[in-house]
């Protein structure tokens, strides 16, 4: 029986037979060859000297193929009626570490919501690794600080969260996950999975500014620019989305939209007409910025617009009075 390692060199030597025979002459003269029941499989991973009978690898061996080979041999003499002796050699492949472990991408579940709980599953994974025995073995792991953690049972694993995520500061984890043997030396490979993290509407749209000042000189044309309210909002896609409108209340007794007019896509606020320092000088309203999102969120803004005075009326004189 002959034991060898499944990534020995090809040309090694397997075994030197030696057969003898008593007669003399030709008659010991022997050759060494493989059986007819020697498989073809066989033929081609071996060969054998005829005159020294040594038996060497030809091709490259494969324990995860096949871990043992039975080899027939033969022994005929060159005698005038030949006569041949039968030999059986037993090869065990013994397993090299020459197989890396793969990380198998089985299920990923994603987007993942950035309000996940805690051991939400986003991805199942399992390994495979060819090899036998310890070179089977396989430890994974991922890099720290990432918020996600590994689960194992024997060879599958969840990826899970262990964090709260934030989609505003972190949308996406390119997660490498390492599989390493106990092979001597440890064989490994790596496998990167892209988890996503999807938006919920937990920002409410902010002003640049929380108070606006605005000063008009009176007459102005109506449907003149006054100012323009601008608010970010760090969601995303239709939770960034702002509209601008107008709180509505009472000026003078009258409704904010007698005086000015806002456009809810721009936050740009005009004057409706015209306006006159002598009846009013002065007036604040209130904005609003809504996003989209579900449920919405808003916030608000002043804008306190003052009217600025032109000479735009003949003086009069009260005193003396003159009689014609």
């Amino acid at each position: 029986m002959v034991t060898l390692l499944e990534n020995i060199e090809p040309s090694v030597l397997v075994v030197k037979l030696k057969a003898l025979d008593p007669d003399k002459g030709s008659n010991d003269h022997l050759l060494y060859s493989f059986s007819n029941h020697t498989s073809q499989k066989v033929c081609q991973l071996f060969t054998v000297h005829p005159v020294s009978g040594e038996v060497r690898v030809n091709g490259s061996l494969d324990y995860e193929e096949d871990i043992s080979y039975v080899i027939y041999m033969l022994a005929t003499d060159k005698g005038s009626v030949p006569m041949t002796g039968h030999y059986k050699v037993f090869v065990n492949i013994v397993d090299a570490n020459d197989n890396a472990p793969e990380v198998v991408l089985t299920s990923l579940y994603g987007p993942v919501s950035e309000d996940a709980q805690f051991g939400t599953v986003v991805a199942l994974l399992s390994v495979i690794d060819l090899d036998s025995s310890l070179n089977k073995q396989v430890n994974i792991n991922i890099p720290a600080n990432l918020h996600f953690k590994l689960n194992s049972f024997k060879n599958s694993y969840t990826l899970v969260t262990e964090e709260f995520l934030d989609h505003e500061r972190i949308s996406s984890y390119n997660i490498t996950i390492t599989a390493t043997d106990a092979g001597t030396p440890p064989l490994s490979s790596h496998k990167i999975i892209k988890i996503d993290v999807s938006d919920i509407n937990d920002n409410s749209s902010q002003f640049e500014e929380l108070f606006y000042s605005v000063y008009i000189s009176e007459n102005n044309a109506p449907g003149s620019s006054l100012c323009t309210t601008k608010a970010i909002d760090r969601d995303a896609n239709a939770n960034a989305y702002i509209s601008y409108s107008l709180i509505m209340g009472e000026i003078q007794g009258l409704a904010v939209s007698f005086f000015v007019s806002i456009q809810s896509g721009t936050g740009n606020i005009y004057a409706v007409g015209s306006f006159d320092y002598e009846t009013l000088r002065e007036f604040q309203i209130v904005v609003q910025a809504q996003d989209s999102g579900m449920p919405s969120l808003s916030s608000t803004a002043s804008v306190h617009i003052y009217v600025l005075d032109e000479n735009d009326h003949v003086p009069q004189i009260l005193y003396p009075i003159s009689y014609e």
